[in-house]
C-alpha cells in the first residue's frame, strides 16, 4: 500500500513537470552558439557529445549521453531520464524546447543516442540542455537518486 501511494505521488510529480514550459524565459546556463561541428557539454551528472549541422531553417543534431561516474558507480538502473534541448534567441530567451533523449522506464544504465532535425525558430542563435532523471539501486532497499538541471 505504501509503495503504491509513493508510486502514484511520483507519477503525479513527473507528469506535472512534463508540462512545464520554459518558452519566453531567460536561460540561466551559458549559451552554446548554434554552429556546425562537434561539441561536448558536461557536468558531474552526465556528458553530452553532440554534432550540429545548421541550415537556414533547421538544426540537425545527433550525439550521445553518458551518465557521470557518481551515478554509474553507485546505481544500476534508471527509472526515467529525459534530455531536452532549448533554442535561444539573441537575448538568451528560450524560443523552443525539444526532447532529445528518453531512456524509457526502469532500464539498465547505458549510453543513449539521439538524432533529430529541429526546425529553427526565427532568431534562434544558441542552445542549452536540460535534463531530469532518477537512478535506482536494484534490490531490496530501492535507494534512489534524483538528478536534474533546468535551462
Amino acid at each position: 500500500m505504501k509503495k503504491s501511494f509513493l508510486l502514484i505521488i511520483s507519477l503525479m510529480f513527473v507528469c506535472s513537470c512534463a508540462g512545464l514550459s520554459y518558452q519566453g524565459k531567460t536561460a540561466a546556463q551559458k549559451p552554446i552558439v548554434l554552429k556546425d561541428g562537434d561539441g561536448v557539454w558536461k557536468n558531474d551528472d552526465l556528458s553530452v557529445n553532440y554534432h550540429c549541422q545548421r541550415t537556414q531553417n533547421a538544426l540537425r543534431i545527433s550525439g550521445s549521453v553518458d551518465l557521470g561516474r557518481g551515478i554509474v558507480n553507485n546505481f544500476s538502473t534508471i527509472e526515467y531520464f529525459r534530455l531536452q534541448i532549448h533554442l535561444l534567441d539573441a537575448q538568451g530567451k528560450i524560443s523552443d524546447t525539444r526532447l532529445l533523449a528518453d531512456s524509457g522506464h526502469l532500464v539498465k544504465i547505458e549510453t543513449w543516442h539521439f538524432k533529430q532535425d529541429i526546425p529553427l525558430p526565427s532568431g534562434a542563435e544558441a542552445m542549452v540542455f536540460s535534463y531530469a532523471g532518477r537512478a535506482v539501486v536494484s534490490g531490496h532497499d530501492q535507494t534512489t537518486w534524483d538528478f536534474q538541471l533546468t535551462p
